[in-house]
């Protein structure tokens, strides 16, 4: 069975409440809450043991999406936006990166009607985790997961879609990992 680590990004911007925790929280999954912050990001995976899981989802909110998209592809940029803490890092992820990296944990099966594969995980913190996961892990199962605001689509509504993109990604089964529990480097 398959060791799973969701993440899910805390508030930011008009979302005092993020999404993708909410809807964590709706399907009952365990997660690990990260700050909008390049830096808590970095620390979180510099610290991640990649003993303590097998695969590893990360879960962002996508301001314009109208359904659930799976991101195929991280990018080695950074965009203009500041994180919370004001900061926006020059020049790209990684100086000697590849231009981009493709996600190591793919859908076995269709993704579910409501959800599309996208290749474009942005150019802010969603990206930014997705590229930098790819490339400290490059071993274990990697996705991004962007969902729309409950506005766009409902909580309840993204629930069944999510758990089937999950399904799809991880068909032979899996276990979550309590983020409380997890062992650092």
């Amino acid at each position: 069975m398959t060791r799973l680590l969701l993440t899910a990004f805390g508030p930011f911007g008009p979302f005092k409440v993020n999404p993708s925790q909410e809807l964590l929280r709706a399907c009952g999954l365990p997660h690990k809450e990260l700050t909008v912050s390049y830096q808590f990001v970095g620390e979180f995976l510099g610290s991640l043991d990649g003993r303590s899981f097998d695969a590893l989802v990360l879960v962002g909110v996508h301001g314009r999406a109208r359904k659930l998209r799976w991101e195929s592809t991280g990018h080695n940029v950074i965009g203009a936006k500041e994180d919370l803490g004001g900061v926006v890092p020059e020049g790209k992820i990684s100086q000697n990166g590849s231009p981009k990296l493709h996600s190591t944990l793919k859908p076995a099966r269709a993704l579910p009607q409501g959800a599309i594969r996208t290749r474009n995980a942005g150019d802010y913190l969603c990206n930014f985790s997705l590229y930098s996961a790819l490339q400290r892990f490059p071993e274990k199962k990697v996705a991004f997961i962007h969902i729309p605001p409950a506005e766009r689509l409902s909580i309840s509504d993204q629930k069944p879609i999510f758990m089937g993109i999950i399904d799809a990604l991880l068909p032979e089964g899996y276990e979550t990992v309590d983020p409380s529990k997890l062992r650092a480097n």
